[in-house]
């Protein structure tokens, strides 16, 4: 009887990358938690022991994964600054939009299923992605201390992060029907410009 999956490599110029792409479709259809090398290797037509060529076990799947994601992110996020209270906003907005728009990159950057290392290299990517919103933030309030500009943008980025939650959940559309995904990137980009320059 044949093999009924491919070698490595084997129609795959990147397999690297099909490995990354069935994690985020397996995420997609499921959650985080169904996520295995086993079945990201059987969605991507491969052989069990593919994947381990690239990463040694789950967490380094989840890791890859969610570092692309803040990738990703950090590029949505990268365009040329204009008012600073327009490009916080902008800012803050487009957070939103791509966390939407990639909800199972999001899932996993943010999951607890990370553990041990894996929330360390996350946290480093994290943790640039928030040293972009604090540099926003001060250009919208440059006379706010290092400790207060870092608390307020902590809050914004808690209003973002609790409003993609209620959406990728389904309890916005529950609890306020009209508010569709651009006029909830909308609204929070506003509410986290009201929270950095609140008195």
């Amino acid at each position: 009887m044949g093999r009924r999956t491919r070698g490595v490599g084997q129609h795959h110029g990147n397999l690297r990358a099909a490995l990354l792409d069935a994690a985020l479709q397996i995420v997609a259809e499921g959650d985080v938690a169904a996520l295995t090398l086993r079945a990201v290797a059987r969605r991507a037509g491969v052989s069990p022991g593919a994947p381990y060529h690239h990463f040694a076990d789950k967490q380094a799947l989840l890791v890859a994964v969610a570092n692309d994601g803040f990738r990703q992110l950090g590029a949505a996020l990268d365009f040329e600054p204009t008012d600073p209270v327009c490009t916080f906003e902008r800012r803050c907005a487009a957070y939103v939009r791509f966390a939407l728009d990639h909800g199972a990159h999001y899932r996993v950057m943010f999951s607890p299923d990370l553990d041990g290392e894996g929330i360390g290299q996350v946290a480093a990517a994290a943790l640039t992605a928030f040293a972009g919103l604090v540099e926003a933030a001060r250009a919208v309030t440059p006379e706010l201390d290092d400790t207060e500009l870092h608390h307020r943008a902590v809050l914004a980025w808690s209003t973002a992060h609790g409003a993609v939650t209620l959406q990728l959940g389904g309890m916005v559309q529950q609890l306020a029907p009209a508010l569709d995904a651009q006029a909830l990137a909308t609204a929070v980009g506003a509410a986290c410009v009201a929270i950095v320059r609140t008195r």
